[in-house]
């Protein structure tokens, strides 16, 4: 027979086990119960230390004990133990009077422990016998089953989809099938709480026989009509289960957000009410003339290796030097302002020789800041974040961002998902937060250029103004970059960048490039046509330009012969000296000495 902490055997729990100090006429009998704050005053002990350091081994493991065996919560000092019997700690002082411990509850407003222990035991003494009577119960249940006409196993298990496909067929078992299931998902619901040992807890699959009839009330006869669980159908029930944590999860996730937001909208400021009949446009409106506008947001998207850094250098650059952006779209900031590069790609090494080759002047008002290797940093959807980074960007500066993807990847956002709008989002409030003139974000174009930025289409949506750069051709430093640019009153038609000496890009009309080269091509053809016709009058002076033209070289042309002729003419190179309509065709003076074989412009 095990020994209760008091010294009273199980069987003779009782309500009455404990009496009260009213059951009692001697107040100066020795008290059975203490509170533990009362035990540490007597005994000269901290009440709020550990109880291993001031109680020994034994007397700990005893007070452990009898808390656990009474469902108190586990105590970690002296003040956690509401009562606590005297026979425990008798060794550690001279028992007080049942008067004194009652005086001294009185005095600190607390209930006398003798009547918190009638109660206490009182309520074991009731689970005890509930438990003894869900015994006998569980036995008289599992007799029916053994009983029954057809031996029922009372450890058979079923599952929640057999109960619900037995609901389905017998509509008169809807009822305790619904009680059953539901009480199934409340159980599973409750092990998930956080909590000492629960996470270890494995989840309800299904209840056995003796579980069915002892807490639904289900009679045998339909137990035997049920068909136990196979293998297959508890590994069902471990989805559903699974399942069922998912949904319980994803629906605390849209709780929590929902908290989060109402706290956060408590929060905010709203802003406040424009009048567009008096607002006032600024006098000039652009910050790059006919490509970007002040405070807007400029996408640059350029295909791999078509030099989307020189372009960033060339923008950045003459924002600084107050020079045309690409040699053609004049810049309006005021003097001192500053721009902000966050750059995730380039060495500094490499950064610092880009600039100083293209002759940069003002790079004393570069806001340089090299996040490579710690593109974390750049977090802006963290408010805490964008407010450090919004301390370290003078107000009206310019932002650049090259390049998205880096701080994407480092972040673990994938950028095909909508999840890359909140990052975008917290840069435009990154730069509305430091009052900035102008953003400009800069990331890759898809492998079908065609169909714009690489990743979700919030990437190009969060933008004002789509530049894109594009490798007309095989890739290659011979390979034309093209430039294009559109958005909210922009629409810059295809261009073509060109290097020049000077290490600075400029965009060319195409069009205008191409009549050029057309012309360079023309005249360096009739140089070679004007060289070769005054060779033939060299040496065939008199002849007539029919006559030159059945001596034409090969590969050259009637028309070109008699196109040649009066160029030579034009140039004094030639003249002709016959009569009439028949003309002679000699060389001038002039060209006597001239070699026919250089060129005579």
């Amino acid at each position: 027979m095990t020994t209760d902490p008091f010294g009273l055997p199980d069987d003779e729990l009782s309500a009455g086990s404990a009496p009260s100090r009213a059951d009692t006429s001697r107040d100066d009998a020795p008290a059975a119960w203490l509170h533990g704050e009362h035990v540490a005053h007597l005994a000269d002990l901290d009440p709020d230390a550990e109880l291993r350091q001031v109680l020994d081994t034994e007397t700990a493991k005893a007070v452990r004990g009898f808390c656990r065996r009474y469902d108190l919560d586990p105590p970690e000092t002296l003040r956690d133990c509401a009562v606590l019997p005297a026979g425990i700690i008798e060794h550690l002082i001279d028992v007080p009077t049942r008067q004194e411990v009652a005086e001294d509850a009185a005095n600190h407003g607390e209930d006398d422990p003798h009547d918190v222990a009638t109660s206490l035991v009182a309520e074991h003494a009731a689970r005890r016998r509930e438990h003894a009577r869900e015994r006998d119960d569980r036995k008289t249940a599992e007799k029916q089953l053994r009983q029954h006409a057809t031996p029922i196993d009372p450890a058979a298990r079923f599952t929640a989809a057999i109960l619900e496909q037995y609901a389905r067929d017998e509509p008169a078992a809807a009822e305790w099938v619904q009680r059953a299931v539901e009480q199934m998902s409340h159980e599973n619901n409750m092990a998930r709480l956080p909590g000492p040992g629960r996470d270890r807890k494995a989840p309800t699959l299904g209840y056995t026989a003796i579980e069915l009839v002892q807490r639904f009330g289900v009679t045998p006869e339909q137990v035997a009509a049920l068909p136990p669980a196979t293998p297959a159908d508890l590994a069902e029930a471990v989805r559903r289960y699974g399942t069922e944590r998912r949904a319980e999860q994803n629906a605390e996730q849209r709780g929590a957000k929902l908290i989060e937001a109402e706290q956060a909208a408590a929060e905010i400021e709203l802003p406040e009410r424009i009048n567009l009949a008096e607002f006032v446009p600024p006098d000039d409106p652009w910050l790059i003339d006919e490509l970007m506008r002040r405070e807007s947001t400029l996408g640059l998207f350029a295909q791999f290796k078509a030099g989307k850094t020189t372009a960033v250098r060339e923008i950045v650059r003459s924002l600084l030097d107050g020079d045309k952006v690409f040699g053609r779209f004049p810049v309006n900031v005021p003097p001192g302002t500053e721009v902000a590069l966050f750059d995730s790609e380039m060495p500094l090494d490499n950064l610092k020789e880009e600039y100083e080759r293209a002759g940069t002047i003002g790079l004393d008002r570069l806001n340089l800041r090299s996040i490579r290797g710690v593109e974390r940093s750049f977090d802006v959807r963290v408010p805490a974040v964008r407010e450090r980074w919004a301390q370290q960007i003078a107000p009206g500066s310019v932002i650049v961002f090259d390049c998205l993807y880096s701080v994407l990847a480092a972040l673990g956002i994938n950028e095909n998902d909508d999840t890359v709008a909140a990052l975008l989002l917290g840069l435009r409030a990154l730069a509305t937060e430091c009052r900035a003139l102008g953003t400009i974000v800069v990331h890759h174009l898809g492998k079908d250029d065609e169909r714009g930025a690489r990743g979700h289409s919030s990437i190009e949506g969060f933008a004002d103004v789509l530049c894109r750069i594009r490798l007309d051709g095989p890739l290659g430093s011979d390979a034309e970059r093209t430039f294009t640019a559109y958005g909210r009153g922009v629409d810059v038609e295809q261009g073509v960048l060109v290097l020049g000496d000077d290490h600075r890009l400029t965009l060319e009309s195409r069009a205008a490039m191409k009549a050029e080269k057309s012309a360079a091509r023309r005249t360096s053809r009739d140089t070679d046509d004007d060289v070769a016709v005054l060779d033939l009058i060299r040496r065939h002076s008199g002849l007539t330009v029919r006559g030159l033209i059945a001596r034409k070289p090969a590969g050259m042309s009637d028309a070109r012969v008699r196109a040649a002729v009066p160029r030579l003419e034009a140039q004094r190179l030639a003249e002709n000296r016959g009569a009439g309509s028949k003309h002679a065709w000699h060389v001038t003076d002039e060209s006597v000495d001239r070699d026919p074989f250089s060129a005579p412009l």
